[in-house]
């Protein structure tokens, strides 16, 4: 048990630091997403008998629609994040001709 242990600890980590590279090169709620998405997917992998063998269980239908919400959500998320960009860098501008003109 103690390589179980010691195995399942340096997992962890790498997880972890991949997660910080997720943050440094993509963003925060990216992150938040891969974990989000990460529960519900390895539930769906425990129902695939070529991964558990004899300890496969039944599969969820629940687990597909958790990751399909997730998935939408995270996309509206993002598509509202970049319309909300574009709005403010349009009135900084718009903001920027006006004190130009002063």
């Amino acid at each position: 048990t103690t390589w179980i242990t010691f195995a399942f600890s340096i997992t962890d980590f790498l997880a972890l630091v991949c997660g910080l590279f997720v943050v440094q090169r993509a963003s925060a709620s990216l992150q938040c997403a891969g974990y989000l998405i990460g529960l519900p997917l390895a539930t769906m992998a425990f129902s695939v008998p070529f991964i558990m063998g004899k300890d496969v269980e039944p599969f969820s239908y629940w687990s597909l629609i958790g990751v399909t919400i997730l998935c939408f959500g995270f996309l509206w998320y993002s598509v509202a994040e970049q319309r909300q960009l574009k709005t403010t860098l349009r009135k900084l501008a718009e903001e920027g001709e006006n004190l130009q003109g002063v």
